[in-house]
């Protein structure tokens, strides 16, 4: 015994919720791939033979990605903020991350990932806001899409994780993440809900960022480093390789910083007389 005062909420979910996210998913995999199949078959024998196989591969995906989205419209959107776990906000969320997941099943999620117009369409048609120049590897983890932004010109790197939601102590925390025009997430990076990436910015290789955190613009983070939750980092800040920010952490425009726990290395005006910070970002951090 450890004599800790009982969770005043549940820690999982009702067993009733499991069977009924189960349920919608058979349903709407079964609709949304059948019609997809359906239709690239029918029209795939209403042309010569050779360009049957093309019309088909087209077809499929995009036919099953729009029924997904006219399926994923019929749900009312989940409010950003903080819900109980079986609460109606957390049962619409576990309806919409199904719905999601039906796209992800291949070969779709396949052709999806590695078309600029059919990864647009899945991005705004299940509730990011996206710009159509915004680029991303095909093995990027997106957990969900909703509420997700990308700006024009970003660039989220091989096997970047990004997720809008957590699920913690009995309850679902759903807050947007925003990665802003031309900044580079690099590769192996994880971006948590709440997460704010700034015009400009770069975040390298393997970086996480922990729930709240916000990066400056043309702010740069060195790879392999943690800021935990509810970072905020100044414009043209720079964090060095393999550093620790500790929760809460505020680091001004144009300091440097490094260590574990990060430490304050050069001030603003120290920094910009070594020319060591505000460097204008490269995309070399992508692979």
């Amino acid at each position: 015994m450890t004599g800790e005062a009982p969770p005043d909420k549940p820690l999982r979910p009702p067993a009733a919720l499991l069977l009924l996210q189960d349920l919608v998913f058979l349903l709407a995999v079964s609709l949304a791939h059948g019609t997809g199949a359906w239709t690239a078959w029918w029209c795939a024998v209403q042309v010569p033979f050779p360009l049957g196989f093309p019309v088909a591969v087209g077809l499929y995906p995009l036919v099953t990605l729009l029924v997904v989205i006219a399926l994923d419209r019929t749900v009312p959107a989940v409010p950003v903020g903080r819900h109980a776990m079986g609460s109606p906000a957390f049962i619409l969320w576990g309806i919409h991350l199904v719905l999601y997941r039906v796209v992800r099943i291949p070969p779709v999620i396949w052709l999806v990932r590695y078309s600029n117009v059919l990864r647009f369409i899945w991005l705004r048609g299940l509730g990011a806001d996206a710009a159509f120049s915004a680029q991303m590897s095909g093995d990027v983890n997106l957990l969900d899409h909703r509420p997700l932004v990308l700006g024009a010109g970003c660039l989220l790197g091989s096997e970047v994780m990004v997720t809008t939601h957590m699920v913690i102590r009995g309850e679902l925390r759903a807050e947007p993440v925003t990665v802003e025009e031309d900044a580079v997430v690099g590769a192996r990076s994880v971006l948590g809900p709440g997460c704010r990436v700034g015009r400009h910015a770069v975040v390298e290789v393997g970086v996480l960022l922990g729930p709240g955190c916000k990066v400056g613009e043309r702010a740069r983070i060195g790879g392999a480093s943690t800021l935990a939750r509810d970072v905020e980092i100044g414009d043209g800040a720079f964090i060095e390789q393999r550093s620790h920010v500790e929760a809460g952490t505020r680091i001004g425009a144009g300091e440097r910083w490094g260590g574990c726990p990060a430490q304050r290395v050069l001030s603003a005006e120290d920094a910009r007389a070594k020319g060591s910070a505000g460097a204008s970002p490269s995309r070399e951090v992508q692979s």
